[in-house]
């Protein structure tokens, strides 16, 4: 549900600017960036949602089967996304879903990336993963 700003006491009716009820994670956080929201769902689904108006922009699916745990990360104007099966999926950030690579850890993981300045890091059942853009 997103609420306008202002108001005092109950605000449930006359402040909601708009609801969402459907593609909303179950654990993840959403992740927003350049006006938009974007959800991770169990079952390897990613939608993204116009932050001012509520308009579901795509819903597109992730080839990381089973659940996902961890929260979607934004680094270079694209999404990383972590699948408890340990598939890391990469999403271009925009208004149309482009899935551009994914990589399978070849074991579960289910904790959300890490990022510095130029390292994406990825913690899995018994590694510690770093991918890095190559020079």
């Amino acid at each position: 549900v997103a609420i306008r700003p202002g108001g005092s006491g109950d605000v449930g009716g006359s402040h909601v600017a708009w609801e969402l009820n459907r593609s909303i994670p179950e654990i993840p956080s959403p992740l927003v960036h350049d006006g938009r929201i974007y959800l991770a769902r169990n079952g390897g689904t990613l939608a993204a949602v116009d932050a001012t108006t509520g308009k579901l922009l795509y819903r597109g699916r992730l080839a990381g089967k089973g659940g996902y745990s961890a929260s979607p990360v934004l680094a270079n104007g694209h999404l990383y996304l972590l699948s408890d099966e340990g598939v890391l999926s990469v999403v271009k950030a925009g208004e149309s879903f482009e899935l551009v690579h994914q990589h399978d850890l070849g074991e579960p993981a289910s904790v959300t990336p890490a990022i510095d300045q130029d390292t994406l890091y990825v913690r899995s059942g018994t590694q510690l993963h770093a991918f890095r853009r190559p020079d």
